[in-house]
């Protein structure tokens, strides 16, 4: 009988009393509640990279858009720049010469006009609150008066040549050009 009692008592300790079940589902409870909480952080640390190389990538391409049309614009102003020192230069040459205004005159209205649309044309790309850029204006607007007085007085077969005062002028104009230029280059720079 012992042995039935004992074997008794094994059956008793032995039946399920619940608590291993307990234990699993607790266990798998967490096992989802860390899988959960894992893929959330994955999930908004993906979200933060994706929206920083979005800022990056919307940084670069502004960058890379002012880059390129102040490169443009600086490469317009220079190119225009020199068309209009070559229509200058050679008007004020034919107003050195020994030939008559009479004959002297197509010439120099073709000239003109040109270098009155190039002036025209850089001074409404100038931006006049910029110390360099106002400068490049002013030695225009001089440069145009000069080439009027040279104009007057060769009408009048006066010979009066203004040589340094219109290299003074020319110098002046191109030392702004290439300061636009160098601050040009910084301002790309800092874009980098």
């Amino acid at each position: 009988m012992e042995f039935i009692e004992l074997l008794r008592e094994i059956a008793e300790n032995t039946q399920p009393d619940n608590s291993g079940l307990w234990i699993a589902v607790v266990s798998s409870a967490s096992a989802l509640f860390g899988a959960l909480i894992g893929a959330l952080l994955l999930y908004s640390g993906v979200v933060r990279q994706i929206e920083s190389s979005k800022e990056i990538e919307q940084r670069r391409l502004k960058a890379s858009i002012i880059t390129n049309e102040r490169l443009r614009w600086l490469q317009d102003i220079r190119q225009r720049h020199a068309n209009l020192y070559t229509q200058l230069d050679m008007q004020y040459n034919y107003l050195k010469r020994t030939i008559p205004p009479s004959s002297l005159q197509p010439i120099l209205d073709e000239f003109s006009k040109a270098a009155m649309e190039q002036t025209n044309m850089i001074t409404n790309m100038l931006i006049s609150s910029d110390p360099e850029q106002a400068k490049l204006k002013r030695s225009l607007q001089l440069k145009l008066k000069l080439m009027v007085r040279c104009f007057f007085l060769k009408s009048q077969n006066k010979s009066q040549i203004y040589d340094r005062r219109y290299a003074l002028v020319k110098n002046v104009a191109f030392q702004s050009m290439e300061k636009i230029g160098i601050n040009t280059w910084k301002k790309i720079k800092k874009l980098k």
